[in-house]
């Protein structure tokens, strides 16, 4: 599969005409599948056939005939993933069971079924190196070469090549810095440390550009309604580092908290985090003639469930 291929306007043709949309989603519970399922509530010909980790074991692929066989589904919407970046170091065999395995199931059972997969991963196949912010200094292209740093990164680019090796119409999105309303998300803990202290430590050597669930979703769709296939990058433009994305969302909410920056040498983790977490989203305004929203604006936008 081509990192970008030129779509085909098959679904969108599909939705003119009127017929539903049905689509399974997996990983309902997390904060990007919960956005999906507050997005699909204001639209007509869609519908969303939503499980949980405990509704549906995306390691058990025996599974899959028997709780989604009779769905008839169009697309299945992969939000499901393990996300525990630290623990990852710990828990490797599991982070490539649910990040590469599960993953290589569910591509196999798409292109059994014939459903276009829409799967998310992560600005962390990446090195995220000094060196490639002078590289790219508009972000990662879908095309630059994955070189993971730590057992996280590693999992979700080896899913990418199990979902390359059976489909050749899936959507790979890749997301950086994810925020929305619902679930954990750096924008709710920001607001929680800050109703508790007066002070908050944050690095300020990180730098990237959050992507926001709402955006990311309506964006997922623009690509969907033209069948657009290959690897996108998506989210907002601008950057920022984690310290100034601290500040700016204290300002936001009007909160008296005080934003302390720190190197990333104060605040060591289990796992290495990238320097440079910028992901290059000019292919998806390209493709769909729409510019991304600066990160300050849908930040404003936020309603964060709290």
């Amino acid at each position: 599969m081509n990192p970008i291929v030129q779509p085909t306007n098959s679904l969108l043709h599909q939705q003119e005409k009127g017929p539903e949309m049905k689509a399974i989603l997996t990983g309902a519970g997390g904060q990007l599948g919960q956005q999906w399922l507050e997005w699909a509530k204001g639209q007509s010909g869609v519908k969303l056939f939503p499980f949980t980790r405990d509704e549906l074991d995306i390691t058990n692929a025996a599974e899959f005939d028997k709780k989604l066989g009779t769905l008839k589904a169009d697309l299945w919407i992969n939000c499901a993933g393990y996300t525990q970046v630290d623990r990852a170091e710990d828990e490797p065999v599991q982070a490539f069971r649910i990040n590469a395995e599960a993953v290589a199931g569910i591509a196999s059972w798409c292109h059994e079924n014939q459903i276009k997969l829409i799967h998310y991963s992560t600005d962390y196949v990446f090195s995220g190196s000094d060196e490639d912010r002078i590289r790219y200094p508009e972000g990662y292209p879908e095309y630059a070469e994955t070189a993971p740093i730590g057992t996280y990164g590693m999992s979700k680019a080896e899913g990418e090549k199990q979902i390359q090796k059976r489909l050749e119409n899936a959507l790979i999105l890749r997301v950086s810095w994810l925020c929305g309303a619902f679930g954990n998300n750096f924008v709710k803990t920001m607001l929680r440390l800050s109703a508790e202290r007066t002070e908050i430590r944050v690095v300020a050597d990180q730098v990237g550009a959050p992507a926001f669930c709402d955006d990311v979703v309506v964006q997922s769709m623009d690509l969907v309604r033209l069948d657009a296939r290959g690897i996108f990058h998506l989210g907002s433009r601008g950057l920022c580092s984690w310290f100034e994305f601290a500040k700016e969302i204290l300002n936001t909410w009007e909160r008296s908290c005080t934003i302390i920056p720190i190197p990333s040498s104060e605040f060591p983790t289990k796992a290495l985090r990238p320097t440079f977490s910028k992901l290059d989203i000019r292919a998806y305004e390209s493709l769909t003639g729409k510019s991304c929203p600066q990160w300050k604006n849908s930040l404003a936008n936020l309603k964060p469930k709290l």
